[in-house]
């Protein structure tokens, strides 16, 4: 089936006003997401949107008030191979919307989705990494435990800031793809009749390069 057709826009409307304060959940309006407070705000909102779609909704506390939240969804052929997709739940004490409400939105609705696949040749992680904005110190934390753990982790996608098109070219950043990456992006485009201009670059500075200081194959998705 169409993969645009999979995806609800309402939800990620709907989970983006969430996370950008716009809306208030149960247990409180999230008005930024750079404080202790405000990111425990933001990780109760993930953990309870995750429950409510089926998730068995794990943490990594790495620190005293740093914690990771992710969640796997097993392939239905089983195998030892993961891939991850992940955002920073974190801001700079501000609202956030697109850096990273947008990417952490996308994570939830990407999992969502997945999740209604009949059938699925690979295990998934999603994350949602802590402490970007002071230097990628959720991602580093996950990266190093999966190396630790011996995962057998092909790839690691991160989506940092999708929201803004400001001259609606719809071009789409891959940023620093490893081995195949470059190319799979490309053929996805193509079989899914996409249409996404995809633009290669060298830009760092966020979750991706945590994975691939540890060996992991990785990319970065960006607005360009």
């Amino acid at each position: 089936s169409n993969l645009e057709t999979l995806v609800v826009r309402k939800n990620l409307e709907n989970n983006l006003a969430i996370l950008s304060g716009k809306t208030a959940f149960q247990t409180g309006n999230i008005p930024e997401r750079g404080t202790v407070e405000g990111r425990n705000l933001t990780r109760n909102f993930i953990k309870s949107y995750l429950t409510s779609i089926g998730y068995n909704v794990e943490t990594q506390k790495y620190r005293t008030n740093g914690e990771n939240i992710l969640v796997k969804l097993m392939a239905t052929t089983p195998t030892d191979e993961y891939i991850l997709l992940g955002a920073h739940l974190d801001s700079v004490r501000n609202s956030g919307a697109n850096d990273n409400g947008t990417g952490s939105t996308a994570v939830l609705e990407v999992a969502r989705v997945l999740k209604e696949l009949e059938t699925r040749k690979v295990n998934v992680i999603f994350a949602w990494f802590d402490e970007e904005e002071i230097g990628l110190v959720g991602s580093e934390a996950m990266a190093k435990e999966f190396k630790k753990q011996k995962l057998n982790l092909t790839s690691a996608h991160t989506i940092d800031m999708m929201g803004w098109d400001s001259d609606k070219d719809r071009v789409i950043e891959i940023e620093q793809p490893d081995g195949h990456l470059w190319e799979y992006y490309n053929q996805a485009n193509k079989n899914h009749n996409l249409n996404f201009k995809l633009f290669r670059t060298s830009s760092g500075s966020t979750d991706h390069e945590a994975f691939r200081a540890e060996g992991f194959n990785s990319v970065g998705l960006c607005e360009e």
